[in-house]
């Protein structure tokens, strides 16, 4: 049994991406209730959907701004309890160092946002930013972020 599913009655899988949603349901057959093929930017469900949300490594591959903020929002609006999500920031090492590099090199910069704007959007949506840690100082700009609703 996954870890997830030793501590939730019942887990869905939204993903884009039939492959990914066809590997989870082969690896994760005995847990999981559900499998809906969607965009994080307009999930086809109602408000209040879930117990909690999860998204993991998602936000930044969004390449606007917009879209980013649009997917915290969408979490926001289908959880009930909880999101446990990550973005990268924009303060993090690896954030600074890439923005540096980008001035002088090819490298662009990471599609990031600012802990203050996410805490903001949490705020706008009834939640509060509970915990948040880096998945690693040195080597990530990832932020591992828990919010519950206020």
């Amino acid at each position: 049994m996954s870890f997830l599913g030793e501590h939730a009655s019942r887990i869905y899988q939204s993903d884009l991406s039939p492959s990914m949603l066809a590997l989870n349901a082969e690896t994760n057959a005995a847990t999981v209730a559900g499998l809906l093929r969607a965009s994080t930017l307009a999930l086809p469900l109602r408000d209040d959907s879930f117990d909690m949300l999860i998204s993991i490594r998602l936000n930044h591959h969004l390449s606007t701004i917009a879209d980013r903020e649009k997917h915290l929002r969408e979490l926001f609006r289908v959880a009930r309890k909880h999101v446990i999500m990550s973005y990268f920031s924009s303060r993090s090492l690896k954030a600074i160092s890439r923005r540096l590099r980008a001035k002088v090199s090819s490298k662009r910069e990471k599609n990031s946002m600012p802990p203050n704007r996410v805490a903001a959007i949490a705020a706008e949506c009834g939640y509060r930013v509970a915990r948040q840690v880096p998945l690693s100082r040195l080597a990530s700009g990832h932020m591992m972020t828990l919010c519950t609703a206020v």
